[in-house]
């Protein structure tokens, strides 16, 4: 890693206006009909309107404030590693913030996931709390990527630290939940919803809302890689991302082939995650050549908050990912004890793994008791719609 992040991920000023323009909106908009509907409400009750009037105006007080519950903000997810369970990630971690030039990261954290990502929590009391920068890293990420690889990841996340986005995002959060609140608490009003103009708004704001912070988040992602590419070079980035791309696309379909075939031995796997990626390295060189092939073309939602990977690689200059050339350390070495860690989270995947196996069976039509018990198999083959370039290998040898 070299240089120090000298430009924010947040994005240019007309996503930042964009942003103002949807908060502002928002609670403008709040403000109005929660001084409005009680003047609407006294005044018909003063004036002797009809009570339809009266009722109306109360009941769209009622919605408003159905509105303003949101669930509260819960802890990170994941097991947090301890200062001297893994002494080389944590020189890692600290390594790559300083490249992406933000403060130091709280807390660390292992999910069972294969996602890398960062958020934030508030420790404290009751008249003093501070926000803590919290990292998670996925295990599946741990076993498939190598110290650079890892480290390039790591400037990107961080890059949404500089950029003051995760704040952000936070804020939009909240605003979004509120939004379908409102909605939600409408749609149990049935046809008579659309005689409200308060829902009507709802759902015009609503829709908008999804379009604007969607090209903005996208815009984001492509600001934090240019980061990432030029502080670790592109190449490192470019493999990164699409081995990344490949173990998220790859571990649910192997992992639940692995926990299926435990259940039905009456075995369960003790460690997932290390059994998993030994299937992956036994697939057919040309079922893994397909599969990064898939990764690489695979397109993205309209309205999802990343860009398509080809967009992503083409960006940053690298179409052509060559293979890695000399020896490069595993990350799953800057955690002495990986091992225990995955044997720990094992159960907590497991369960996730059996819920996604349970939901793309219905998605599909088929039985989820019959995938289980091996009547009918779970997917089709193993490099089937799954991710990246012709010769990369999924794994560090």
């Amino acid at each position: 890693m070299n240089g120090n992040g000298s430009s924010p991920a947040g994005g240019p000023r007309a996503h930042l206006v964009v942003f103002a323009l949807l908060e502002g909106g928002w609670y403008a908009s709040m403000a109005a009909m929660f001084a409005g509907f009680p003047v609407l409400l006294v005044a018909s009750l003063h004036l002797r309107w009809p009570p339809a009037v009266s009722v109306w105006a109360a009941a769209m007080m009622a919605m408003l404030l159905l509105s303003l519950r949101v669930r509260g903000r819960e802890g990170a997810p994941g097991r947090l590693l301890g200062r001297e369970e893994a002494p080389g990630l944590r020189a890692l971690v600290d390594e790559a913030r300083r490249v992406a030039g933000i403060g130091p990261v709280g807390e660390i954290r292992v999910t069972a996931l294969p996602n890398v990502g960062v958020t934030r929590v508030f420790r404290g009391g009751i008249l003093y709390c501070r926000p803590v920068k919290v990292l998670l890293v996925g295990l599946p990420c741990l076993r498939a990527l190598t110290v650079p690889e890892l480290a390039s990841i790591l400037v990107h996340e961080f890059a949404h630290f500089l950029g003051q986005d995760v704040h952000r995002g936070e804020r939009l959060a909240v605003i979004d939940a509120r939004v379908g609140n409102l909605q939600a608490a409408f749609e149990r009003t049935g046809p008579l919803r659309w005689l409200s103009p308060v829902y009507l708004w709802a759902r015009a704001y609503g829709a908008f809302f999804t379009v604007a912070t969607a090209r903005i988040r996208r815009r984001q992602e492509i600001l934090a890689d240019a980061l990432a590419a030029r502080a670790c070079t592109a190449p490192v980035y470019g493999r990164a991302l699409i081995k990344a791309a490949a173990v998220r696309r790859l571990f649910f379909r192997m992992a639940g082939r692995r926990l299926l075939a435990g259940i039905r031995k009456g075995e369960p796997p003790r460690n997932l995650f290390l059994e998993t990626r030994d299937a992956i390295r036994g697939l057919h060189p040309d079922d893994r050549r397909r599969v990064m092939r898939e990764v690489r073309e695979a397109p993205e939602a309209a309205l999802s908050t990343h860009p398509p990977l080809a967009e992503r690689l083409e960006r940053i200059g690298r179409l052509w990912v060559p293979r890695r050339r000399r020896r490069e350390g595993r990350a799953s070495a800057l955690v002495p004890g990986l091992a225990a860690l995955e044997e720990e989270l094992t159960p907590a995947a497991s369960r996730v793994v059996m819920a996604a196996l349970v939901l793309r069976a219905r998605r599909s039509g088929r039985e989820p008791a019959a995938v289980i018990a091996g009547r009918e198999r779970p997917d089709p083959d193993p490099g089937a719609g799954a991710a990246g370039a012709a010769t990369l290998s999924l794994v560090p040898a």
